[in-house]
């Protein structure tokens, strides 16, 4: 699939757009091809984030953060847009983009001017009955970097993620048992 994408973008340039990538991934799902356009194309990752935190209809802000997700795996530097990664991490309402953004700020920096914010937002994420346990599950990743940041919240994190582990699914409690081996 890796070869369609730079054919066409030989062929037709008009074709290799961000949206274009965000149409087509129901048919490729060739993140190694987005990849290496975004790597040729660093400018084009400022549309594809633009994407990820509009209102645009779905399938557009779900399957740009997607393709998000994948980018630093395959060694995109994404590090240049976390004040914009961490804003919409804050913002968004949609719970496709919540998940994915906050897989992306697992693995890149969040904005740390917003660090407070990023921390109550990962603590409301974890209580809330509202968000799937996918997003609550990556929150609760997330807050590994806090706590081994400021040890002295721990026992709070620790102590809400396990108030609210009842009935939740093996990914939770994956997340909650990485959590206590990773903080101990």
């Amino acid at each position: 699939m890796r070869k369609c994408i730079f054919v066409c973008m030989k062929a037709h340039p008009e074709m290799t757009t961000v949206r274009h990538f965000i149409e087509t991934i129901r048919l490729e799902r060739d993140f190694k091809g987005y990849a290496a356009y975004f790597k040729q194309n660093p400018d084009a990752l400022h549309e594809l984030i633009a994407l990820t935190g509009s209102n645009e209809a779905h399938p557009v802000p779900e399957y740009a953060s997607w393709i998000l997700t994948h980018l630093p795996d395959e060694g995109v530097d994404i590090s240049g847009h976390k004040v914009l990664l961490t804003q919409i991490f804050l913002s968004t309402e949609n719970e496709s983009v919540l998940r994915n953004v906050t897989r992306v700020l697992q693995k890149v920096a969040y904005d740390e001017a917003l660090e407070t914010a990023v921390f109550d937002r990962c603590m409301s994420i974890l209580c809330s009955s509202v968000h799937k346990v996918a997003a609550q599950a990556f929150a609760l990743n997330l807050l590994i970097r806090f706590v081994r940041k400021y040890p002295g919240l721990r026992p709070e994190v620790l102590q809400t993620a396990e108030l609210h582990s009842r009935g939740k699914t093996a990914a939770y409690q994956t997340a909650l048992g990485r959590f206590k081996k990773q903080t101990a």
